[in-house]
């Protein structure tokens, strides 16, 4: 084999692979351009904004959508109600994560730097040992070449029941000496993938 044909192969296979690179790549998520957030309403009437601090996420080139969220990870900015949302209302020893999974088309991340598109996406919430389908509206914007941004237009709302967390909430309840929360807790999120 001469050099002429020795060069042509090699340019063949690095083609090939790279190619082969490109329809396997997949987008992350950037936990530090991101965040979910939860509502909890206490007394019928104290709202307060919570969040989770770790959680991680995958988006392949044909929309299959994963997000993994540690429950341990909860922030209310109090300690002392941090670690009792880990044990009576999550019981994260035994469930630790809560998972989003999705299937979107494909065609939103063909969008343009600067083009963003609204879209309604069923997904399914693992939590707590039950698995529950919701819906989400989301904006999904690409923010540059291989950086997509996708967020809540509107709160959805999850039920406490749906999950079997009521006895955990209530059990929150009685600690805190509160009247009553909220079993309907609305849930949002502004998280950024790239490739």
């Amino acid at each position: 084999m001469n050099l002429h044909k020795a060069f042509s192969a090699s340019l063949v296979i690095a083609t090939l692979f790279s190619a082969s690179f490109v329809v396997q790549a997949k987008y992350t998520l950037s936990q530090s351009d991101s965040q979910i957030n939860f509502i909890s309403v206490k007394n019928d009437r104290v709202g307060e904004i919570h969040s989770f601090d770790k959680f991680s996420g995958t988006l392949s080139n044909e929309g299959k959508l994963n997000v993994e969220v540690a429950l341990s990870s909860v922030n209310t900015a109090i300690d002392i109600r941090n670690q009792r949302m880990q044990n009576l209302l999550f019981n994260t020893d035994v469930f630790p994560n809560a998972t989003f999974s999705a299937q979107i088309e494909p065609s939103l991340l063909e969008l343009s730097a600067g083009e963003s598109t609204t879209t309604t996406v069923a997904v399914q919430l693992s939590l707590h040992g039950q698995s529950v389908p919701m819906e989400f509206t989301l904006r999904v914007n690409a923010l540059a070449p291989g950086k997509i941004q996708v967020n809540t237009l509107v709160p959805s709302l999850l039920n406490v029941d749906d999950f079997d967390l009521g006895k955990g909430l209530e059990a929150l309840r009685e600690i805190a000496k509160l009247q009553n929360i909220a079993y309907s807790v609305p849930l949002t999120f502004n998280v950024v993938f790239e490739a």
